[in-house]
């Protein structure tokens, strides 16, 4: 059975296994907000499973960046197939 608990109850039990953890209430919330990890809502709050969160802090996933189109103009494709205009690569 999973552990289940609120966010600030994992908090707890972040901090009872590791007191100087940089890990904040705001943090967890967000991953819940965001679905990375796995919530279940009773009303307006949410519990968190805290295995999943444990194991997503152990293995977060890499933020994919395009760094190739950092700082270019891009064409929305909707917008420029409207127009005529085509993709090409450069």
């Amino acid at each position: 059975m999973a552990r289940m608990r609120y966010a600030a109850q994992a908090l707890e039990l972040i901090r009872e296994e590791d007191p100087d953890s940089a890990v904040t209430l705001n943090y967890i919330r967000s991953l819940a907000s965001s679905g990375k990890i796995p919530v279940h809502r009773i009303g307006r709050r949410k519990l968190i499973n805290c295995d999943a969160l444990l194991e997503y802090l152990a293995q977060p996933e890499q933020e994919s960046t395009d760094w190739d189109q950092k700082g270019k103009i891009r064409m929305i494709p909707e917008r420029g197939e409207q127009y005529g205009y085509t993709r090409t690569k450069r």
